[in-house]
């Protein structure tokens, strides 16, 4: 039985979403995958070489996987169209992790406390640090959610993490905690595997959390909540609030 072929696209967290079903197809077959990334459907926001060079040192390391490239329609025959998700009738409507097995595999109730990104570094620094990443993208923090992080900070040794430090001068506790600015997917990663726990909105880090079943808390959003609402009756360590 030779290698499948998957294809799967962005935005990043929905690329990393994408790859729970490479993971179980591993777990139930012992048949690593290739893995083609491309733009189909909805664009990264980088540039799509450099989104690739960001993810390789990431994505070669896991056991599910045989080779990750870009997608050359001309040279690459696809057995499995992840980008196909957004075709689901359960879009908006339940959890990543569910809509992604019943889509795939015909499974309405997916394993619990199912992670499909290994890393194997840890960074004993952070530890007993809580990282808090929240993109500007998403709705303003109301008075409820500002409660919640103002706890947080306060109970916690927290910092802030990112690749962008406009989202760090736009929390609005950044003068009470530290930035920690990354440079590169990998250390995102790694420094997310290292911390005691993370807390973040709807957007790629959030993704990266639940994909290695970091203890984590996410602030939900109307009309896109569902992706993550009822993660909590999948994860013993996913708690949210909105």
């Amino acid at each position: 039985m030779g290698n499948k072929n998957f294809l799967a696209a962005g935005k990043l967290g929905d690329f990393i979403h994408q790859l729970c079903v490479c993971k179980y197809v591993y777990d139930q077959t012992d048949q690593k995958v290739n893995l083609f990334i491309t733009n189909k459907g909805e664009d990264f926001e980088k540039p799509l070489d450099f989104t690739y060079n960001e993810l390789y040192p990431i994505i070669s390391k896991q056991s599910w996987l045989n080779k990750f490239e870009l997608y050359d329609p001309e040279a690459h025959s696809v057995d499995v169209d992840l980008t196909n998700f957004r075709k689901s009738p359960l879009l908006y409507r339940t959890n990543w992790l569910r809509l992604y097995f019943q889509m795939f595999f015909g499974i309405s109730e997916p394993p619990k406390d199912f992670k499909w990104i290994h890393i194997d570094r840890v960074d004993d620094d952070y530890k007993n640090t809580v990282l808090i990443n929240r993109s500007t993208h998403r709705s303003p923090i109301t008075n409820s959610k500002h409660q919640i992080y103002e706890r947080l900070i306060n109970d916690y040794d927290c910092a802030f993490i990112c690749y962008d430090e406009h989202q760090y001068k736009a929390f609005p506790f950044n003068s009470k905690i530290p930035m920690i600015k990354v440079n590169t997917l990998e250390d995102f990663y790694v420094k997310l595997n290292s911390c005691k726990h993370y807390c973040g909105n709807l957007s790629a880090p959030s993704a990266m959390a639940t994909s290695i079943n970091k203890s984590r808390l996410i602030e939900l959003h109307p009309g896109d909540g569902a992706h993550y609402q009822t993660d909590d009756s999948l994860y013993s360590k996913f708690k949210w609030f909105a």
